[in-house]
């Protein structure tokens, strides 16, 4: 079984109802750029993280680094 990148964005994710699509969505991210970032396959930007962290602001910048 492979590595769960992302742990804690994740879980947060779930806590606060969003899916990926919808929470990609809602932070103005593409689908697919968003998915490519909780896979490990491109880094974070860091106006995307300061959008998630708006949406979900239990979230620190840490939580954007590979883990």
């Amino acid at each position: 079984m492979g590595v769960i990148l992302y742990k804690a964005l994740r879980g947060k994710m779930a806590e606060h109802g969003f899916t990926q699509a919808s929470l990609a969505k809602a932070a103005g991210i593409k689908d697919s750029s968003f998915s490519n970032k909780l896979n490990g396959k491109t880094r974070w930007m860091a106006d995307e993280a300061y959008r998630i962290m708006i949406l979900i602001p239990e979230l620190e910048i840490t939580d954007f680094l590979e883990n």
